[in-house]
């Protein structure tokens, strides 16, 4: 155990050291209008440097590693950084190549230093590592989940979100009867106690929407009305329908616990 920790304690210096050796890279290109934001389990990462590149998501190891619940290592003696979390992933500072449990494969961008941290391409890691990411083009975003499911739920305080996901490899094409896309409805014991689309007008027209493989639409609203203290159903609708998967026969989509508590009156 003490080697262990003397050894991580070294590779935390040597990385620092290679940080100072390397050129300085810009943090923020002139073409970029947007930071890209990554966000776990519907929690956004809480980083300063997140970049683009060539159309991939940048961001630092340790943060998004450990955030899905993995440990990050520094072996001195190979010069490797190692992930553990339901796989094994091994990758050098300034190398294209990594190894996964065992297996080498050719990573999207090499390993690199900025601010001494490790900087890898969020979508190629966290899938190695066994989690699914899809990308939320409307409010670049990228979304990293535990689970491979075509619908989340969440709900964090009084904001719910519901994310649409295309896991497969063809494109999804929907159809929405009106400006209503997702709804959210609150029950308790079996009776609705709160609809987030009660009361509100939506257009009525015909439209069309495509969601690419690998991306996401993302639905977020707030409940707007006090509820009494206890504990409720949570569910997410989804009105898009492409004739095969999505139907609105399927909703409520997704279901979850959620708790009020006399604090949050």
């Amino acid at each position: 155990m003490k080697q262990l920790v003397t050894a991580v304690m070294a590779g935390f210096l040597g990385l620092a050291l290679t940080a100072s050796a390397m050129a300085a890279e810009p943090l923020i290109w002139e073409n970029q209008v947007k930071k890209p934001a990554v966000v776990v389990d519907g929690q956004r990462i809480d980083t300063d440097l997140i970049l683009e590149e060539d159309g991939r998501i940048l961001v630092p190891l340790r943060s998004v590693a450990e955030d899905l619940g993995c440990q990050v290592y520094w072996l001195e003696e190979t010069k490797e950084i190692v992930v553990q979390g339901n796989h094994e992933v091994r990758m050098k500072l300034g190398e294209s190549l990594m190894q996964v449990d065992g297996k080498q494969e050719q990573l999207a961008k090499p390993v690199r230093i900025i601010n001494s941290r490790a900087i890898v391409p969020l979508r190629f890691v966290s899938e190695r590592l066994g989690f699914t990411v899809a990308y939320d083009r409307e409010n670049h975003a990228a979304y990293i989940f535990r689970e491979k499911k075509d619908f989340y739920l969440y709900a964090h305080d009084d904001q719910f979100t519901l994310v649409v996901t295309n896991q497969s490899k063809d494109p999804i094409n929907c159809t929405f009867s009106s400006g209503m896309t997702h709804d959210f409805v609150l029950k308790q014991n079996n009776q609705e106690i709160w609809r987030w689309s009660k009361d509100k007008a939506f257009l009525m027209m015909i439209f069309g929407k495509t969601l690419n493989p690998g991306e996401c639409w993302v639905y977020s609203s707030k409940l707007d009305q006090e509820v009494p203290p206890g504990d409720y159903i949570l569910e997410g609708h989804f009105m898009g329908e492409d004739g095969n998967k999505f139907t609105r026969e399927n909703n409520p989509v997704a279901r979850i616990s959620y708790t009020v508590s006399d604090k949050d009156n």
